[in-house]
């Protein structure tokens, strides 16, 4: 009826038998905000001005950079959800392959 697990409703009578309401409303398990983030807003700002233009273009790349500037170090996945919260893109183009040929291609996008 409550929606928690039996557990989480007995840990809660627990803390408001020892401490009233004062004792349950003390009580806080985990980090409601989140982990806090490596760099600051200005930092930030600074990252996206750098991805903006074009010096920036991989996750990897953008580990090196932040190291090197802020001091920073990040894992990849790290730095790949710092790419997703700012809303970055990498800007690599796809690979090519080995026999494909620019001009062939060039001639059918015209529609020759």
């Amino acid at each position: 009826m409550v929606g928690v697990h039996l557990r989480t409703l007995r840990r809660w009578l627990a803390w408001y038998r020892q401490g009233g309401i004062e004792g349950l409303r003390g009580h806080r398990i985990g980090n409601w905000r989140g982990r806090m983030a490596y760099l600051t807003s200005e930092q930030e700002a600074e990252l996206v001005a750098e991805a903006a233009k074009g010096t920036i273009p991989t996750v990897a790349v953008a580990m090196a950079w932040v190291k090197e500037h802020f001091g920073v170090s990040y894992t990849y996945w790290g730095m790949r959800s710092v790419f997703q919260r700012l809303k970055l893109k990498k800007k690599v183009p796809r690979p090519l392959a080995k026999r494909a040929s620019l001009e062939v291609q060039g001639a059918w996008k015209k529609g020759a």
